[in-house]
């Protein structure tokens, strides 16, 4: 294997010309890559049962693009409120993006009148809490707001949204926009910005840290140049290959990012270790390869089996996440394995001196971490592990606390602009997360049977009874208020459309507040089991919430499965590497210290086990387990040596611990940049990042040597 790695280091300017020669032609692909940030990509689906629950839009319109528009009107009925409504809509209609919009004044059995509007309103069970909210001190007018297809796009709804939100600022009223379309722009605007801010910041930031950090200019910008190469040359080809980037796969930069630098830490530490030591730069680059190779290696292939066992799942975009990070994995190790010796040996001369002299903050730092390193390696064992063990003793006991569930507004601060409109609408008239009911006639009945109309009525009671349901849309709604049969045909006009073209199928249309995938479910199994006791017609949920809860509760479930999977395979993957059961599950041990740890966090902050979380425990023990693969790999080579536990131990944490140091204090600097985020997902992911990594550093140093020592020292005593 030596003369495999000199011959690497012999031909380094041949590696190096192959390197520029490929990311020219990779590089370009970048152009290609489509950046969708679409939440509908969240959406597809190649489950057959949740197609059919897409089918009926072939007849109705999608509710996704339906926004709702209300403000404050001290009378809603003056004759100046109602000038105001019809200048409001006039202009919406006019707007580009909007295909439809519908308030009191254009629903053509409402009088003009506005005494008797006032009146029909109140008896209305058609129009009841959808336009006029009369309520004291609460009295508001509302509408419906059917977007265009073509604004289905992120740039097209942002520009339709920000021209309403103009408008209503225009005619002097405090307009509030919720729905669907308006809290998918939020999301998009609000990831685009994170982005746009913490990735170059990051990027920054942790350029100058690790200049610091390594005492050295050109050490640190061979480590650096891996992270532009492995971004590059992974999303030039995902782009050949004619990807798409989504929300789920956009945070691919950021975690790319942290790999390519992690692992190039490492060996460009055990270089600069063996410059100093008076070898040339040729002989300490082939070194520094030879040592962390193998531990490179077995941290790629760890972090590969994570993400890739994502690969295998029901949804789409979970599917390109494992496989895009997959490849980004395999493209980062490569690249460090292969360009970084030829770059730190082409810019190691001259390096020798001034690294055994190091001053300044890395050796300030390189101190430091040695005095820290022989006091752990004093502390006993046993009252490390009986510390451990009250520590995930508390943690249990908070994480016991941890709800699971996912809520539409859950990324969104409790004194946001959004959810404070949302809240405000809702307070007045209904909930704002639309569902849909398919009704259809059985056998010889239609939807004007009698007896279908008098069965439906009792269904769709039942219907408005369960929790967080507002209330229910029908076409029975119309009929009740007196609308000739004659006239059902207009209930087929956007945007709500609760009537086929062939009056075969009827729509209802279910207003639900956000109460959450696990209740919204309830709901659903609720809905499949009166359809089926129904004699005159069936009944069954469709629509984009059937398919959007299902996204979320398989994303969950998905996400778990992957990550113990993951887990078990790290665990199975470490016993057969270092030949040993024992000595296998002692590197576990201390990666799941952290995960404990955070969820006790979770639980003391009141933070949800949601999809962001989950996420969050994978990237986090992918990295911690990088840490123990470095440190335990040290030691068995220093305990083939012959050397005791102790001693061991001593020379293995004075070659790795800084490393380890140096590559959490980088994880934490750009993981905590996160906290200042506006979107509270992105908050979340961050600070439990930095709880995870900083507990995993204290596994890593602290408990791991003292398991090491009180089992393995056994069989030196």
């Amino acid at each position: 294997m030596g003369g495999i790695f000199q011959t690497l280091i012999k031909r380094r300017r041949w590696i190096l010309s192959l390197a520029v020669l490929l990311s020219t032609l990779l590089f370009p692909g970048i152009f290609g890559l489509r950046i969708g940030y679409s939440v509908e990509s969240f959406l597809r689906t190649d489950v057959p049962e949740l197609q059919k629950a897409l089918s009926h839009y072939k007849e109705f319109p999608l509710p996704d693009n339906l926004c709702f528009f209300a403000w404050p009107e001290k009378d809603p009925f003056a004759p100046a409120a109602l000038a105001r409504l019809r200048r409001i809509e006039g202009r919406m209609r006019k707007t580009p993006g909007v295909s439809r919009t519908l308030t009191m004044l254009s629903v053509p059995m409402v009088p003009k009148d506005p005494q008797k509007m006032r009146s029909f309103l109140q008896r209305s069970r058609l129009l009841r809490n959808l336009f006029v909210c009369t309520k004291k001190g609460k009295a508001a007018l509302a509408g419906f707001l059917q977007l265009h297809p073509t604004a289905r796009n992120n740039h097209d709804r942002r520009r339709v949204i920000q021209g309403l939100r103009r408008l209503g600022n225009e005619e002097g009223v405090s307009l509030r926009l919720v729905g669907i379309p308006v809290l998918r722009d939020y999301y998009v605007a609000q990831v685009r910005k994170d982005q746009a801010l913490f990735l170059p910041l990051g990027a920054i930031l942790t350029s100058v840290l690790l200049i610091l950090l390594m005492g050295s200019f050109r050490l640190a910008l061979s480590v650096l140049l891996l992270v532009p190469l492995t971004l590059g040359w992974t999303f030039g080809l995902l782009g050949m290959l004619g990807a798409e980037l989504t929300l789920f796969t956009s945070t691919l930069p950021t975690l790319l990012m942290v790999v390519s630098v992690a692992d190039g830490v490492h060996l460009a530490l055990r270089f600069r270790t063996r410059l100093s030591q008076g070898l040339a730069p040729q002989v300490a680059s082939v070194q520094a390869l030879r040592e962390t190779l193998f531990p490179c290696f077995l941290t790629s292939l760890t972090t590969a089996i994570g993400f890739g066992s994502l690969a295998f799942a029901e949804i789409p975009d979970l599917r390109d996440f494992g496989t895009f990070a997959c490849l980004g994995v395999g493209i980062a190790f490569v690249l460090t394995i292969v360009l970084l010796p030829c770059l730190l040996t082409m810019w190691g001369k001259g390096l020798r001196l001034r690294d055994a002299r190091s001053k300044g903050l890395s050796a300030s730092m390189g101190k430091l971490i040695t005095g820290l390193t022989e006091t752990i390696l004093h502390l006993p064992p046993k009252l490390v592990l009986a510390g451990t063990g009250l520590l995930c003793l508390i943690a249990v006991f908070f994480a016991s606390r941890v709800e699971e569930n996912s809520f539409m507004s859950e990324d969104l601060w409790e004194n946001s602009q959004i959810l404070r409109s949302v809240h405000w609408f809702e307070d007045r008239f209904f909930g704002v997360s639309p569902g849909e009911i398919l009704v259809e006639p059985k056998g010889e009945n239609s939807l004007y049977s009698s007896s279908l109309q008098k069965e439906l009525r009792p269904f769709l009671n039942k219907i408005e009874a369960f929790p967080g349901v507002t209330r229910s849309l029908s076409y029975l709604d119309a009929l009740e208020d007196g609308i000739p049969e004659v006239l059902l045909p207009l209930l087929q006009k956007e945007p709500l459309s609760l009537v086929d073209s062939k009056m075969k199928k009827a729509r209802v249309l279910v207003f639900l507040r956000d109460v959450g995938a696990k209740e919204v479910d309830r709901y659903l199994a609720f809905v499949r089991r009166l359809g089926l006791q129904a004699k005159t017609f069936s009944a069954r949920p469709v629509g984009l919430q059937v398919l959007a809860n299902h996204q979320v509760t398989t994303l969950m479930s998905e996400v778990q499965q992957s990550f113990f999977f993951a887990f078990g395979l790290i665990c199975l993957l470490l016993v057969l590497v270092f030949k040993s059961l024992r000595f296998g599950l002692i590197g576990i041990l201390p990666n799941l210290f952290p995960l404990l740890i955070s969820l006790g966090f979770m639980g003391v902050m009141g933070i949800r086990l949601r999809i962001v979380v989950i996420i969050t425990f994978a990237i986090s023990f992918g990295l911690a387990v990088d840490n123990t693969i470095h440190i335990l790999s040290r030691f068995r080579e220093e305990r083939t040596k012959g050397k005791r536990v102790e001693l061991a131990l001593h020379d293995s944490l004075r070659v790795v611990a800084e490393a380890v140091f140096f590559t959490s204090a980088l994880l934490l600097l750009g993981f905590s940049l996160t906290l200042f985020s506006g979107f509270r997902a992105t908050y979340d992911f961050g600070r439990l990042a930095c709880v995870t990594i900083l507990a995993a550093l204290f596994g890593d140093l602290i408990l791991l040597p003292a398991l090491l020592k009180l089992v393995r020292g056994r069989r030196d005593a």
